[in-house]
């Protein structure tokens, strides 16, 4: 298949959905298919992509900005891909009404993922009646327009029908994966040292964005109560985001430097350290977010288990919730009950049986293995582009394409 994949990730940058449209796309190509990206931010190093891609940033000035940008992008998916395009796959994007009108217009197939709640996240950051009334116009067309809907869990697809009204048969649910090729387990005292942090250390590690949502403040909470205790641990906290300048004076200003550090940006490699470094990763969240936090399952947790490292996450959809608690692979708090003291007690109850922690992180790694790479993630995306084109893969040439 010839396959446009539009995201509306920033290669800039090192976030959730840029490391999803990299894994995806190189798990697509490497079934033998031809994908060409489309995205708003391009990095200054592109070796890292998997296929080739093109850079529209999204326009600035409404109607003339908008108006160009149609014509380029026009140009570029009806022209530039050789043999053309067979099918549109799209993370929701910024400019994702107008990929979705243009496939329309060219009788593309269109698939589209969706991996929250679009409306609900805005309403909780404030947005205002009449945002909220455009976002819903312009996702629910978007939605209307789709051959197929990927949802990442269940919740997500029954918000989908009940939000918007899908036809829930068109709607697939395919959870995250990871590049297992990418993240593994290494070597703890060699990845401690790279880090500066003696063999001994209980070390907790946080991967993502420092905004509101994540529920940072309610870390710090526990950190500082563990600190009063002379419970030693060392919480290392990778990531950027609008908050981080706040927390790390919040840090200062309470004399928790010792025990929690920041990190910043951290590259795959530098990610897989960090983990392997750590006895335990966190997924925090903020009571006010837990109805966003419950629909999904995020890609760090994945990338933890991937690493042998048990995971504890505040909140979490109910396939969360299985795999930590059910399975054996972490733990799981209701945020609804998690105040900083009960997080504290948690953390210590649990860095009180490290063969445990040990066990539970090589479960993860089983499990991960068996169920969750992105081979299996393309493999099902591929069955789901095929339906949007009303073709199987016996149909086309016999090898996947």
């Amino acid at each position: 298949m010839n396959i446009l994949y539009a995201t509306s990730a920033d290669f800039r940058r090192t976030d959730a959905p840029t490391v999803r449209a990299k894994a995806l796309a190189r798990a697509l190509a490497g079934r033998g298919h031809r994908v060409q990206l489309l995205a708003p931010g391009k990095p200054s190093d592109t070796s890292d992509l998997p296929c080739p891609a093109l850079f529209l940033p999204y326009p600035r000035i409404r109607r003339l900005g908008a108006a160009l940008f149609h014509l380029r992008l026009w140009w570029h998916t009806t022209f530039r891909p050789r043999g053309g395009t067979d099918v549109v796959l799209m993370q929701e994007a910024p400019f994702g009404h107008y990929i979705a009108a243009m496939a329309e217009r060219f009788g593309v197939p269109l698939v589209v993922e969706v991996n929250g709640l679009i409306v609900e996240d805005a309403r909780l950051r404030g947005a205002s009646a009449r945002q909220i009334a455009g976002i819903s116009e312009r996702f629910g067309g978007m939605y209307a327009r789709a051959s197929r809907i990927v949802a990442l869990t269940e919740p997500i697809r029954d918000y989908l029908i009940a939000q918007f009204g899908v036809p829930a048969e068109r709607i697939r649910v395919s959870p995250n994966g990871v590049e297992t090729d990418r993240f593994y387990p290494e070597d703890r005292k060699t990845s401690r040292d790279s880090f500066g942090i003696d063999a001994g250390e209980r070390v907790v590690f946080y991967i993502g964005s420092f905004h509101s949502q994540h529920g940072l403040d309610l870390l710090l909470d526990a950190v500082s109560i563990l600190k009063n205790r002379g419970q030693k641990m060392l919480f290392l906290l990778g990531g950027e985001g609008g908050e981080r300048a706040r927390l790390e004076e919040r840090v200062r200003n309470e004399g928790l430097g010792r025990m929690a550090r920041f990190l910043g940006r951290l590259s795959s490699e530098e990610l897989r350290r960090a983990i392997a470094a750590s006895d335990l990763c966190l997924n925090p969240a903020s009571i006010r977010f837990s109805a966003l936090t419950d629909a999904t399952f995020p890609q760090k947790l994945y990338e933890y288990l991937a690493c042998e490292r048990p995971a504890l996450s505040i909140g979490g959809s109910a396939q969360m919730k299985s795999t930590l608690v059910e399975r054996r692979t972490g733990w799981c708090l209701d945020p609804i009950e998690s105040t900083a003291e009960k997080l504290a007690v948690t953390l210590a109850a649990i860095f009180d049986d490290p063969g445990e922690m040990v066990a539970r992180g090589r479960r993860g790694r089983e499990i991960v293995l068996r169920e969750a790479t992105y081979q299996a993630v393309a493999q099902r995306m591929e069955r789901i582009l095929q339906e949007a084109i009303g073709r199987s893969t016996e149909g086309v040439n016999g090898d996947g394409r």
